[in-house]
């Protein structure tokens, strides 16, 4: 009895043996030269592609080729890469795709250079100093560099900016007073602008800015000045150096009359002697040395208008505005050799 059940079992499992499927394995021993498939015995294949990649491939039974393969998996020493899924049908077909990144690079030229420089500023003919003593309409100048190029159409000069009162004035190549001619570009350049008239300076405090640009950037100043209002007049009380003045030892450098005046104005200096008699006069144009708003220095020599060195002793001296006849101040002057 036992022995019919084992005859029984074995019968069974040999009748499931023979429906069984074998497993399908491609390898280069395995397949045809156009990757067809065939069936036989489980076989452990593996190929190795022309970039080093070791393909192990895998595949179901022939009646399940239309459903979704295995993954086919690819081993590399140092790289690891999926790539896409494979349909299976009669045939097996795989594909690789590199993609390659590209850089591209751009290369931009950035022009130097340098901005204006001012290297002297002037108020009434002479260099600026904070606080000023300035006429309404002064005479502004100033001279400037750049090793990149100067244009005077660059130039602008701007009255108390920032206020109600803010005016703008450009400057003209008429108003250029000298020029590098042997450059090109033009590497210094000075201009000479008399205000005009609508933009008068008002009585006080007034600020005065000077704007000059090139292609590499831009520079300005801002001078603060004041103006005086009412009539004309001397400020400050007139003095001379050296004092006392010696005929000669100190002809070579002269003597010097400093006085302050409230705006430019022609001015006449005269000077007598203890007796009364008038032995100098000195004519002063407005808006020259000794006719300018603001400090005046008056040079003299010594010479006398009658002829001769003026000799030891001490002197008077008068301004005089030359306009009205006003007396504007008086002051001594002290002699000796």
């Amino acid at each position: 009895m036992g022995r019919f059940y084992f005859t029984v079992l074995l019968l069974v499992y040999l009748a499931f043996a023979a429906k069984a499927q074998p497993e399908v394995v491609l390898s280069p021993a395995h397949s045809g030269g156009d990757n067809s498939l065939q069936i036989g015995q489980p076989v452990a294949g593996e190929s190795v592609s022309d970039s080093g990649l070791k393909i192990l491939w895998t595949a179901p039974a022939m009646e399940e080729a239309t459903s979704a393969p295995k993954p086919i998996v690819l081993e590399a020493a140092t790289t690891t890469t999926t790539v896409p899924s494979i349909s299976l049908t009669t045939s097996i077909a795989a594909t690789t795709t590199i993609l390659a990144s590209t850089t591209s690079t751009t290369t931009t030229t950035v022009k130097t250079g340098t901005p204006p420089v001012f290297e002297w500023i002037k108020i009434e003919n002479r260099d600026y100093q904070n606080k000023q003593i300035v006429s309404a309409t002064p005479k502004i100048s100033a001279g400037l560099k750049s090793e990149s190029g100067l244009d005077a159409g660059k130039i602008s000069i701007i009255i108390n900016k920032g206020t109600g009162a803010a005016k703008s004035f450009q400057i003209k190549e008429a108003d250029v007073s000298a020029r590098s001619l042997e450059n090109d570009p033009v590497k210094t350049l000075a201009f000479s602008y008399d205000l005009p008239d609508p933009g008068r300076l008002k009585p006080g405090s007034n600020t005065i800015e000077i704007f000059a640009g090139n292609a590499f950037g831009s520079t300005s100043e801002t001078m603060v000045v004041e103006v005086f209002s009412g009539p004309l007049s001397v400020t400050d009380i007139p003095v001379h150096f050296p004092s006392p003045f010696s005929p000669s030892r100190n002809r070579a450098e002269g003597l010097k009359i400093q006085y302050t005046l409230s705006e430019n104005a022609d001015i006449d200096i005269y000077l007598f002697n203890i007796a009364g008699e008038q032995i100098k006069k000195i004519s002063c144009s407005a808006g020259s040395e000794g006719g300018r708003a603001g400090l005046n220095q008056v040079k003299w020599d010594g010479l006398m208008d009658p002829g001769g060195m003026i000799g030891n002793g001490i002197y008077a001296g008068t301004i005089i505005a030359k306009k009205d006849g006003k007396r504007l101040k008086k002051f001594k002057l002290n002699v000796f050799d």
